[in-house]
C-alpha cells in the first residue's frame, strides 16, 4: 500500500486542472498511475484522493458492513458513491482535472492545497486549510464509526 505525506500548494488554470504533487506522483510510480477516484468529503469540505487499489478496498469495505437492501444502509452507500469521481492523471503534465462540481464543492478559485493523509490525499481551498482541521461529524463519522469495526 502507499502512504502519502506532506502539503503542498498548488495552481489552478482556467479549466480547473491542476499538477499532482511530483512527490505524490512518483509514489504513485509503483502502479494506479492513470486514475485516481475524487471524493466529496462534506463534514470537512474537502476532496479525498483515492489510488484504484484503496478505493477498491474502501469499496468492499462498505458492502461488507452495509447491507444495501436495508433502506438506512441504501440511502449511505448511494450518498457514499454518488459524491466520487473518476479522474485521470495526465500521463505528461501529471495534471489531473477538477472539474466544476469538484471545484464549486471546495469552493476552490486559482489555488489548491494537497495534504498528504496516509492513504489517501486531501485536497482543500487553499485559504480553507486550516479551518478544515476541526473535527468530523454527520454522515462521514456514522460511516467511519461502522468502518472501524472491520479488521482486515
Amino acid at each position: 500500500m502507499i502512504f502519502f505525506g506532506g502539503t503542498y500548494n498548488s495552481k489552478l488554470d482556467d479549466k480547473g486542472r491542476t499538477p499532482l504533487p511530483a512527490p505524490f506522483r512518483r509514489r504513485l510510480e509503483g502502479g494506479d498511475t492513470e486514475q485516481i477516484v475524487c471524493r466529496c468529503d462534506e463534514d470537512f469540505k474537502r476532496l479525498k484522493l483515492f489510488t484504484m487499489s484503496v478505493w477498491e478496498e474502501e469499496c468492499q469495505k462498505m458492502y461488507a458492513n452495509f447491507d444495501e437492501y436495508d433502506d438506512n444502509d441504501a440511502v449511505l452507500l448511494q450518498d457514499f458513491f454518488k459524491k466520487s469521481y473518476y479522474m485521470e492523471i495526465e500521463s505528461v503534465s501529471g495534471r489531473i482535472l477538477l472539474n466544476k462540481t469538484l471545484k464549486d464543492f471546495i469552493k476552490a478559485k486559482n489555488e489548491v492545497c494537497f495534504v498528504g493523509n496516509g492513504k489517501y490525499i486531501n485536497i482543500y481551498k487553499k485559504e480553507d486549510i486550516e479551518e478544515n482541521a476541526k473535527a468530523d461529524i454527520g454522515t462521514e463519522k456514522e460511516i467511519k464509526a461502522r468502518l472501524k469495526r472491520v479488521k482486515n
